[in-house]
């Protein structure tokens, strides 16, 4: 573990931006925020905000996959079958018991998004 003091901004939507030092590896983290009340100096002049790349999707969506129909990436699980589940009232533990394949950080990142989305 390693401690970073950085810059960050939070949007409108709440959605916290890191600039992270080049030394910090791609791949999920646990991380740790404080939130002040003013933003910290740069260090160096050269700093530029972080560009994640090659972040994998949550849903995908492909003719040849249960017809075009929005699944759970790298599943045949529909992201719909979740969404009625939570409605019919079960858990998203009872979901993830019947669907293995697919991963509890995946539902958690598209309930996250899944407000966003008007055609879900």
């Amino acid at each position: 573990m390693k401690a970073i003091e950085t810059n960050a901004m939070i949007s409108k939507d709440r959605i916290l931006i890191l600039q992270l030092p080049g030394d910090v590896q791609p791949g999920q983290h646990h991380i740790f925020v404080v939130i002040g009340e003013k933003p910290l100096e740069p260090k160096t002049p050269a700093q530029t905000p972080l560009k994640i790349e090659n972040v994998p999707p949550i849903i995908t969506s492909a003719l040849d996959v249960m017809g075009g129909t929005p699944v759970f990436a790298g599943t045949r699980v529909p992201v719909q079958t979740l969404i009625d589940y939570l409605k019919g009232g079960e858990s998203i533990e009872d979901f993830l018991e019947g669907f293995p394949t697919v991963s509890r950080e995946q539902v958690i990142a598209f309930l996250e998004e899944e407000p966003k989305q008007p055609n879900l």
